[in-house]
């Protein structure tokens, strides 16, 4: 019998029936959607978990197992629940823009097709779309937030954010250096940009060979503004005063992460209480890990870690009340 509770990378997705498809062309090419459905799973309507996977938005895929926390796989089978686990493409090929409309294209395609592609995969079983739990690591979480903001407003009944990214954050190479990181120069962007074929479309990097191209992103600022785009809009902190609400969160925070300063997750969390009020702030608990760093929580067991138990605990009373 597979073990839910302590998996291995080789091992994440062992009790789940992975089902792919895609949500949107582009010419010849695939964005592609992975549906994860416990195996065993019984007849009836279940809950919907929306993923978003990092990766600086120039890397990862929605698959690696690796940057899929080992505690989710038991909160899944618990809560009985179908993830559904989008691709997107990526800087510097595309824009922020190219970015948002692709979130736009995920949820249209959630409401028109996601039932019935469940359906046909897993005969009696139903999604419910009145129980959304939406999540990203890192930029994901960048994705998980604009999901919030394109939907109408109390369609995500809760937000599962693991460091994330809510506004820019370009680092210099001085401060790469120092801290022992890649600093790589701007060439490195343009000996890539030179090799991509016109027309091509970048949504996957399962194998991270572009982690170079992401550390030279972080280290010319000029750059990656070129690439992504400087619109105001395009960072979730900055388009918040547009809501009247906030749905539940619960975000994880390591003090010593590099990748995504812990500060703009604390100025962006000062800015629900300001614009939503009171009580919206109490329903964010941000939870910050002293002397973790980006991805600390990946391992972690649920039944090892109260703190971390208690607080998937609330996540799961909010998402399915």
């Amino acid at each position: 019998m597979t073990d839910i509770t302590r998996t291995t990378a080789a091992t994440r997705f062992s009790s789940f029936d992975i089902h792919r498809t895609f949500y949107k062309r582009i010419g010849s090419f695939d964005i592609s959607v992975a549906v994860l459905i416990p195996k065993h799973i019984k007849p009836g309507r279940h809950s919907v978990h929306v993923k978003w996977h990092g990766g600086g938005l120039i890397s990862g895929d929605a698959l690696l197992q690796d940057w899929f926390s080992n505690y989710l796989v038991s909160f899944t089978h618990r809560t009985s629940s179908i993830i559904v686990l989008p691709n997107y493409r990526f800087v510097p090929e595309h824009s922020g823009a190219d970015i948002l409309e692709d979130i736009q294209d995920f949820w249209t395609w959630v409401d028109r097709d996601l039932a019935s592609f469940v359906r046909n995969a897993a005969s009696g079983v139903e999604i419910d779309l009145d129980q959304l739990l939406v999540s990203g690591d890192s930029s994901g979480g960048w994705h998980a937030l604009h999901s919030v903001f394109e939907l109408p407003e109390g369609r995500v009944k809760a937000l599962l954010l693991l460091y994330p990214m809510v506004k820019k954050w370009c680092k210099s190479k001085d401060l790469l250096r120092e801290w022992g990181r890649p600093a790589p120069d701007e060439e490195v962007i343009d000996r890539h940009l030179a090799q991509v074929p016109e027309g091509s479309v970048a949504s996957s990097d399962r194998f991270l060979e572009r982690e170079e191209l992401a550390d030279a992103f972080s280290a010319n600022e000029h750059r990656w503004d070129l690439a992504f785009g400087t619109d105001k809009r395009l960072h979730p902190i900055e388009i918040l005063r547009e809501r009247t609400i906030f749905p539940p969160a619960l975000i994880l925070h390591g003090d010593a992460d590099k990748s995504v300063k812990l500060e703009d997750c604390k100025d962006f969390v000062r800015e629900i209480g300001e614009v939503f009020g009171p009580a919206a702030r109490k329903d964010v608990h941000l939870v910050v890990r002293e002397g973790e760093e980006h991805g600390f929580e990946i391992e972690l067991a649920e039944k090892d870690v109260p703190w971390l138990a208690e607080e998937l605990q609330w996540l799961e009373k909010v998402w399915l009340l």
